[in-house]
């Protein structure tokens, strides 16, 4: 089965590092010189609905050479103990280890927390490798 091989390799985390970007490549992005190619808002997802949606996003957007994205995660709920959750949202934990993933680390070169006007730390900025043609 597809979806359970893309989850499972979504779940192998090849990377803690978030990647390396040429200066004034991350310089240009930070500047906002080089824009948004998409975003994807995963407000109001499950856990398992925004892993599909986040590897669906990447492939795509790798495919079309979209290369600077936004993922919006948002920071999460604070909440007690008597409700069973604590701290920061889940989504903004599973995100880099996703994008680290088996399934997704030959796409993405880099990512980060958002400028504070495009999220700040409730969502990412990634930007994808340059497509292989057989031809280069």
């Amino acid at each position: 089965n597809q979806t359970t091989e893309t989850s499972a390799d979504l779940e192998t985390v090849l990377s803690r590092e978030w990647g390396t970007l040429e200066k004034n490549t991350r310089k240009k992005i930070l500047k906002n010189q080089i824009k948004i190619s998409k975003k994807l808002d995963l407000h109001g997802m499950a856990v398992e609905e925004s892993k599909i949606e986040v590897f669906k996003f990447i492939t795509n957007n790798f495919e079309k050479q979209n290369r600077l994205l936004l993922i919006i995660c948002g920071k999460g709920k604070r909440l007690d103990v008597t409700h069973g959750w604590q701290g920061t949202g889940i989504l903004n934990k599973k995100i880099p280890d996703w994008l680290n993933s088996k399934a997704l680390y030959e796409k993405v070169l880099w990512f980060d927390y958002a400028r504070p006007d495009q999220g700040g730390k409730g969502a990412y900025i990634v930007y994808l490798k340059k497509l292989k043609n057989e031809f280069s």
